[in-house]
């Protein structure tokens, strides 16, 4: 039976009118216990900073403190646990599934989300070179593998689920790291009070508030066996082999939806999706107008469109990649998230526009841009291997094509001396050609 994406997600915080009038009941205890929780989770956090992480006293003691913040952890198949595989893959139903599993197997987990540096190092995620692209990003994570001993913990569904339907398709990078993968399964609940870990909508802060807030929650850690890449597979089928078997032992569909799927159908519920509102800064007016979201929402009085600010966002996350492929990854998305895990993934072509060398006119066809094969508005689409790069179709000179950029510039510094420099061989063609016209007619 096939599951539809609306299956994979909550939408509601509680489930049922019982569930409403037991929090009712427990309102006045709850608040007490965040309050108490929340200085209490303060001394945790600092003494996680003081404690180096090779410490075994270390995760003893915080698996204590974070009882008493109301995570109860049961890890079962230890003995499966591989000290030599380096990749550790797992499900992903909340924003601290990387906190609990590293309270089991210390490891990395590497920063491919927007949050701010600061909630980046509290929450323990370690930047890799993401903002740079894939290749930098994957060399950086092999080169961990190889000189690190702690291995490196992946969220290959890139988005939360409910847990309760399905797993949302893998992304491939982690599988393509090496060819041992060690899965792990992860399961929560709350039997008290029956109130979903996170919802469609949900910011980082009120999923930490409400684990603060209701009795306890409960995590289930499983360890599977570890998975080898055979020689006849890529990391694509590896990564679908890998998410059946974690399917079949949570007893859930695999699904062929992937965070970007999750982020359309959140901009057609049209709820704002939870990191945009998490990271946000200060608005600051823009002289440039952006065209604001396909789903009609006006800027701000600030006068800064959604877009904008998305768009802000992503290059404060990847401040190497040109704003017009993020602006146009953006317009279909809509999340900030599902652009960067595009980038990342190359799963989409982007296009880029030609651009024109200023001063010219259009010259007569060539090989490289007629009529029939090119609109009036040029693009290229960059592929999408793992070494993609972008390039332009430039409009040439009507003397010659000898002017136009070998590439197209990933920095606004590049574009700019690369536009510089044909401008200058465009007026020295130009002294040349009057110099010679001038010999002639004297």
């Amino acid at each position: 039976m096939a599951v539809e994406i609306a299956q994979l997600f909550s939408h509601r915080r509680l489930g049922d009118s019982k569930t409403a009038v037991l929090l009712a009941l427990y309102f006045p205890i709850g608040l007490i216990l965040a309050v108490l929780r929340l200085f209490i989770g303060l001394h945790v956090f600092i003494i996680a900073c003081i404690l180096p992480v090779q410490v075994p006293f270390r995760r003893v003691l915080l698996r204590t403190l974070y009882t008493v913040l109301g995570f109860i952890v049961y890890p079962s198949n230890l003995q499966h646990r591989n000290q030599n595989v380096k990749v550790i893959v797992a499900n992903h139903v909340s924003v601290l599934d990387h906190v609990i599993i590293g309270l089991i197997f210390p490891s990395v987990v590497p920063n491919v989300w927007s949050l701010p540096p600061f909630l980046n190092w509290a929450l323990g995620y370690t930047n890799m070179g993401a903002s740079q692209g894939r290749q930098v990003f994957l060399d950086a994570v092999r080169k961990h593998c190889q000189h690190n001993t702690r291995p490196v913990l992946a969220f290959p569904e890139g988005a939360m689920t409910n847990g309760k339907a399905g797993l949302l398709k893998f992304s491939t990078w982690a599988f393509a790291l090496e060819r041992d993968v060690q899965p792990i399964t992860v399961t929560i609940s709350r039997p008290l009070i029956n109130m979903k870990a996170e919802v469609l909508g949900s910011s980082l802060w009120q999923d930490l508030l409400w684990f603060l807030f209701v009795p306890f929650t409960v995590y289930r850690v499983k360890v599977l066996p570890v998975e080898k890449r055979s020689d006849f597979e890529n990391a694509d089928e590896f990564s679908r082999g890998v998410q059946q078997i974690m399917a079949n032992e949570m007893r859930l569909t695999p699904t062929p939806f992937t965070s970007a799927d999750k982020a359309e159908y959140v901009k057609k519920l049209g709820v704002q999706p939870p990191r945009e509102r998490s990271t946000q800064r200060p608005q600051v007016r823009q002289t440039t107008n952006a065209p604001s979201r396909s789903s009609g929402e006006s800027p701000r009085s600030s006068g800064e469109s959604p877009l904008d600010r998305m768009i802000k966002q992503v290059q404060e996350v990847m401040p190497n990649i040109p704003r017009h492929i993020i602006k146009h990854d953006l317009e279909t998305t809509n999340s900030v998230d599902a652009t960067i895990f595009n980038i990342l993934e190359n799963e989409t072509a982007i296009p880029i526009p030609a651009e024109e060398v200023p001063g010219t006119s259009t010259g007569p066809a060539t090989p490289l841009s007629t009529p029939q094969s090119l609109p009036h508005n040029t693009f290229c689409v960059t592929s999408q291997g793992n070494d993609s790069s972008s390039s332009t179709l430039l409009t040439p000179s009507p003397a010659s094509t000898k002017f136009a950029a070998d590439k197209f510039g990933s920095s606004s510094k590049e574009r700019q001396m690369s536009l510089q420099d044909r401008k200058a061989a465009l007026l020295a063609n130009a002294r040349k050609r009057f110099t010679e016209k001038s010999q002639v007619e004297n």
